[in-house]
């Protein structure tokens, strides 16, 4: 029988609920429920509009209905007064078949009627970056071969023990915490189970590691690729959500899906952004459109960029992403150092 969880609640001290579900992009999308609503909320669900979120809707669609899997409920360690609930997302009474959680459960139900069942095990990696966003949270991080090491692995015990300790409450079975190979990446793993268990955890993983380091006073980075071509999408939503929340802006998949030139966002967002990922894409409308190019021979506004960014003298990190194919004869580092030689020319 499902967990009741108005019931819960009055037994856990759960004061309120975030019924949560997670759209197409992987982005976790929820409403605060009190627990006074939450028996009406597990039998008819909480509202949303779909198209407000990344899944494949338009503003005619009905409103969908995320109905909770009360057995998936988790009471959080950190402010046990809340609980994450996840939810089957419903459009007049059907499941939307596009939603992932759905998704997942239509193949784990084919793989069922052929007898097979599914566990999943994930080893899920994360940086942690300093509180205003410049650099890595450890700036005695800096070994060309960090995976391991133990010193700065126990510079951080803070934090990834809080995170492992909260883990061992929720009896997810952790049992190894690492610094992987690059500075100020670091993993956890815990045990496997059923392929929807560890989905949940998973989602719940993200953001319960999100929370903490917002608590030690450290950033969660989030990348861009081609969302800002879909007019509805706004930068600024989810950098709301915490001032822990900064951007990694991809201008080569900003300007390849909007022909928008970059530097009116660049100029809007400087301090919410805290590294660029340098490529030279075709523009939106030409042919080919918004395609990988040799550094120069694309039209997204390089120059601009740099220079922009060196005239304000922000601190913004500009990283160079080799995505064009590799000419025959050549090789991925010689193509680096030529796009390292582009950038000289243009800052000094």
């Amino acid at each position: 029988m499902a967990i009741d969880l108005e019931k819960y609640a009055k037994e856990n001290g759960v004061k309120f609920f975030l019924m949560n579900f997670t759209d197409l992009f992987g982005t976790q999308r929820s409403k605060l429920v009190p627990t006074q609503a939450i028996a009406g909320m597990q039998e008819s669900g909480a509202g949303f509009a779909g198209f407000a979120s990344w899944l494949d809707m338009t503003p005619a669609y009905p409103d969908m209905f995320a109905i909770p899997d009360s057995d998936a409920v988790i009471q959080l360690p950190w402010k046990p007064e809340l609980a994450w609930v996840p939810g089957d997302l419903y459009i007049d009474g059907k499941k939307v078949e596009q939603a992932p959680r759905n998704v997942l459960q239509t193949v784990i139900a084919k793989a069922t009627e052929k007898g097979i069942r599914m566990k999943a095990g994930v080893e899920p990696e994360f940086h942690l970056i300093n509180e205003d966003g410049t650099d890595i949270s450890d700036d005695r991080d800096t070994q060309v071969k960090p995976c391991y090491d133990q010193s700065a692995l126990m510079r951080r015990y803070d934090v990834i023990s809080e995170i492992c300790t909260h883990m061992i409450t929720l009896g997810w079975g952790p049992y190894q915490n690492d610094h992987e190979d690059a500075n100020g990446q670091f993993e956890i793993n815990w045990n496997f189970y059923d392929s929807l268990k560890t989905a949940d955890q998973m989602c719940f993983f993200r953001f319960m590691v999100k929370s903490i380091a917002e608590k030690h006073g450290m950033y969660a980075i989030f990348h861009n690729h081609g969302q800002p071509g879909d007019s509805t999408f706004n930068f600024e939503d989810f950098l709301a959500y915490s001032p822990a929340n900064m951007l990694n802006f991809d201008v080569g998949h900003y300007f390849g899906a909007t022909g928008k030139h970059p530097n009116a966002l660049i100029k809007k967002l400087h301090d919410r952004i805290f590294s660029i990922h340098m490529k030279d894409k075709t523009a939106k409308d030409a042919d080919p459109a918004d395609t990988n190019m040799p550094w120069g021979e694309g039209d997204t506004p390089l120059e601009d960029i740099l220079k922009l960014i060196q005239e304000k003298g922000w601190d913004i990190h500009c990283d160079i992403e080799l995505e064009y194919q590799i000419p025959e004869g050549s090789d991925a580092v010689i193509e680096t150092g030529i796009c390292v030689e582009y950038c000289k020319n243009i800052l000094l």
